[in-house]
């Protein structure tokens, strides 16, 4: 009986991810973040790759570094540092240094039986990129959001929103709201992930 519901939410699942054919999030950075900071005195570094393909181009980061480190109790402070890289048929291949984001998040609320834990996060991401070789955005950008988190037994869901102020030209500024659930069982998780 248990193989039968682990192989329905194996069937389940990529009947779903031919119906959502988009991007994948599997790993930081995330979109949508936890409000979990790094420990105390500690470390955290992240290399990733992130990528978005247009009819006219191919934009991304490869690599991108970011740095955590826990500079108080319930208080990460972080750096991102992306190598950006842009390909399109007017400009060719560019590649150099992308926009460089600082951040510091604080936990206000740690999770309990009866609420979530929940985590204020803001951050800058300053233009240091070359918008006109496709290497950033052009302009500073402030991220203003609140995260949840709560676990109940073997599964964690995590999310929440905030505001964009995006001085791009030609761009307003916006709310954002993103969730992710996941579960400790290794055989579910890798099943959702696929």
């Amino acid at each position: 009986m248990r193989i039968s519901v682990i192989k329905g939410v194996g069937a389940l699942t990529a009947v779903a991810s031919i119906f959502n054919a988009g991007q994948v999030i599997s790993g930081p950075p995330f979109a949508t973040d936890d409000p979990e900071p790094t420990d105390y005195q500690h470390f955290e570094l992240y290399v990733a790759y992130q990528q978005t393909r247009t009819v006219a181009s191919t934009d991304g980061t490869l690599p991108q570094v970011e740095l955590n480190y826990g500079a108080a109790p319930n208080l990460q402070l972080g750096i991102a540092v992306p190598l950006a890289f842009s390909r399109s048929t007017g400009s060719g291949n560019q590649s150099g240094i992308g926009d460089i984001a600082f951040s510091a998040k604080y936990r206000f609320l740690q999770e309990t039986n009866n609420r979530p834990m929940a985590a204020f996060f803001p951050s800058i991401t300053l233009a240091t990129g070359n918008a006109d070789r496709g290497l950033g955005a052009g302009a500073t950008q402030i991220y203003l959001p609140i995260w949840l988190q709560k676990s109940l037994g073997p599964w964690q869901s995590y999310g929440g929103g905030g505001y964009l102020i995006d001085h791009q030209p030609g761009t307003k500024n916006h709310w954002f709201f993103g969730f992710f659930h996941q579960s400790s069982l290794q055989v579910i998780r890798h099943l959702i992930i696929m």
